[in-house]
């Protein structure tokens, strides 16, 4: 037998196979996207059980460290310093920030305290317009210059960010609407503009990651503390939130060059992690979302729950009948995998049905970012255990990314991605990989 660990058995997989049934959400639920929903169980919040506990009696170890997260100095852990949020802080639902550590109030780094908040000093949130509803918002957030250079920016390129079609300004008038109840959706809107502005702008690309990283640090910290009392008054601003959020933390995770499959996974369960627990708060107010004036850009939902492929394709017909000719009894673990895989199907099949040179590409695109949306909880665990059959599945996603590397939040991370695990599974795997392997090969050079 050749290779390692990686290897569950010697036999090969098979060059060919069946197709195999599409998957399907119970009726009634929305396929989510960035711009969609997950209401079924089992897609929604992961376990946040991913770290082996302590043993009875054993004391936890960790060195000082002066650079990490407010919450993690505070309960004297280790803190991997992770930007909007660290590990620990995710695990436990906890509001993160980073700054000095003050009184235990609620204050972000850097806001004034007290009633200097209010002064009528030049620039202060009062002294534009005192006696307003806006006046609280001096407390919590300021708003500087570059911050009107970014709302100018995702005002005019609200398009590009999001991979929508239509009317952007209702998106825009709900958060410049909200910012006195809900700052944490301008905050968030600011920061994905900033970080779209670093991918145009490599002179500047530093400051502008660094500003995206402080806006959306602010809006995590005002996120966590109202999440729990989320209504009918506030779902809008909420769903808003958890858009702008998945696609920065997503752009972030494939932007972060990690040098192993370990370093990538960990990044990649994480954001999912985030990502669904956000969702999750505004599940419950889904109908209501489509009866508000946000319908018109919920397209993109609206077209995965018609479309209908004509059958479906082979491009994972081979990985298939593989598994399933060596997975043995049946478990929740491999059965995960075959469903993950499943759903891989049918995110290229629905693909396949747009246009490369279509108006409507934004569609294959929100489909490649809903399926780790969709994926079960038990397949996320896999991922996080290196188990190589859900690795080998995380490739031919990643050829699916490689495919709309033009799409600003995906870039190279593609190709990149598929090459990490060919090198860290062995060559055992080899055929299995064909089809992600030929997928890059097609774009490659000749040397």
């Amino acid at each position: 037998m050749r290779g390692g660990a990686a290897q569950p058995c010697e036999r090969k997989p098979p060059k060919s196979g069946a197709s195999h049934p599409r998957p399907r959400i119970p009726s009634g639920e929305p396929y989510p996207s960035p711009f969609s929903h997950t209401q079924s169980e089992g897609h929604g919040y992961m376990s946040p059980t991913l770290e082996p506990r302590d043993k009875p009696g054993s004391r936890r170890v960790h060195t000082k460290s002066r650079t990490g997260c407010r919450v993690c100095k505070r309960r004297r852990v280790k803190c991997d310093e992770g930007r909007p949020i660290c590990r620990n802080c995710a695990v436990g639902e906890r509001p993160c920030s980073y700054g000095p550590d003050k009184s235990p109030d609620t204050r972000l780094a850097g806001t004034p305290a007290g009633p200097s908040s209010f002064s009528s000093s030049p620039g202060s949130a009062t002294s534009l317009m005192p006696g307003s509803e806006l006046a609280p918002l001096g407390i919590r957030t300021r708003f500087t210059a570059l911050h009107m250079v970014l709302l100018y920016h995702a005002i005019t390129d609200m398009a590009s960010l999001m991979k929508l079609e239509g009317d952007m300004h209702p998106i825009i008038a709900r958060a410049l609407g909200s910012a006195h109840t809900d700052p944490y959706v301008l905050d968030q809107l600011l920061a994905l503009a900033a970080l779209h502005r670093s991918t145009l702008d490599p002179d500047a690309a530093a400051m502008f990651r660094h500003e995206a990283t402080e806006l959306q640090t602010r809006a995590l910290g005002m996120f966590n503390e109202t999440r729990d009392s989320i209504s009918e008054a506030t779902f809008i601003p909420s769903f808003l939130f958890a858009s702008f959020v998945g696609v920065h933390i997503l752009y972030n995770t494939l932007s972060d060059h990690q040098p192993t499959v370990g370093g990538f996974v960990g990044g990649f369960v994480n954001y999912m992690r985030i990502h669904r627990g956000i969702r999750a708060v505004t599940s419950r107010y889904w109908d209501d979302l489509l009866r508000s004036d946000l319908k018109p850009l919920l397209y993109v939902t609206q077209w995965m729950e018609e479309a209908e492929p004509p059958s479906p394709g082979t491009e994972t017909a081979h990985l298939r009948t593989y598994l399933e000719s060596t997975s043995g009894p049946s478990t929740p673990s491999t059965n995960a995998t075959l469903e993950a895989l499943r759903w891989m199907q049918w995110v290229l099949d629905l693909k396949a049905q747009v246009s490369p040179t279509s108006s409507t590409l934004g569609l294959a695109i929100h489909v490649v970012m809903a399926w780790p949306l969709i994926v079960p909880d038990e397949y996320v665990e896999n991922l996080y255990q290196h188990q190589p059959e859900a690795l080998v599945v995380l490739a031919f996603w990643g050829a699916a990314l490689h495919q709309h590397r033009d799409f600003w939040v995906f870039g190279n991370a593609g190709s990149t991605l598929v090459q990490l695990i060919a090198a860290h599974i062995g060559p055992f795997w080899t055929d299995a990989l064909a089809w992600p392997h030929a997928v890059i090969a097609k774009d490659r050079p000749e040397s």
